[in-house]
């Protein structure tokens, strides 16, 4: 504060534009039970968070997606980790609902399941569309589309404790090189999570 002082004068340290800073100490927390860290998957996929799961084309990243969409309806093992049953929305930019519905009857096949206990998976088709869900102008700020505000609006009505976007090159507006859009881009996936 006193450097930002010295540099911008005495009443630098605070702006008009700027709510004030919820500072607090850990004394508040003094006797109270430490909070369990809520699991999608135990001990990798946290919920209210943003995970990545990335790798080179044709690897398999959306079936295994699906898989977890799938395991997490029949609260079932996924990668040998057993789920509890969760709702889950699937955003599909490169499989359309063909290859879906191809999909989907293979991994109920493999789960010995039919589809019609699969109604808490829910799935949207959005090949061929216009996907993006922030997008960053001149100035490097990113702003959400109105697909994002669909898409967060679709997810509150449904009740999903999971979202699962594919892929990130269909749904990503800015220069991947910036940093300042990447964490953009994640601080909205975050808040859409939580």
């Amino acid at each position: 504060v006193e450097t930002a002082r010295r540099k911008y004068g005495e009443g630098a340290a605070k702006t008009d534009k700027e709510p004030p800073l919820n500072t607090f100490t850990p004394q508040l927390w003094h006797g109270k039970p430490t909070p369990r860290r809520q699991w999608c998957v135990e001990g990798l996929i946290p919920q209210a968070n943003v995970t990545m799961l990335y790798g080179d084309g044709g690897l398999g990243k959306t079936l295994l997606a699906m898989q977890l969409q799938v395991a997490g309806a029949l609260g079932a093992p996924w990668l040998d980790m057993q789920m509890e049953p969760i709702k889950s929305l699937g955003f599909y930019c490169e499989d359309d609902t063909d290859e879906l519905h191809r999909r989907m009857v293979d991994i109920s096949s493999h789960y010995d399941c039919a589809l019609d206990k699969l109604g808490t998976v829910n799935l949207v088709d959005r090949v061929g569309e216009d996907n993006i869900l922030v997008q960053f102008g001149k100035n490097d700020i990113g702003k959400t589309t109105g697909l994002y505000d669909e898409l967060t609006t679709q997810a509150l009505d449904l009740s999903v404790q999971l979202v699962v976007l594919d892929s990130l090159h269909d749904l990503f507006g800015g220069d991947e090189i910036k940093r300042t859009h990447a964490r953009q881009f994640i601080g909205f996936l975050r808040r859409l999570a939580l």
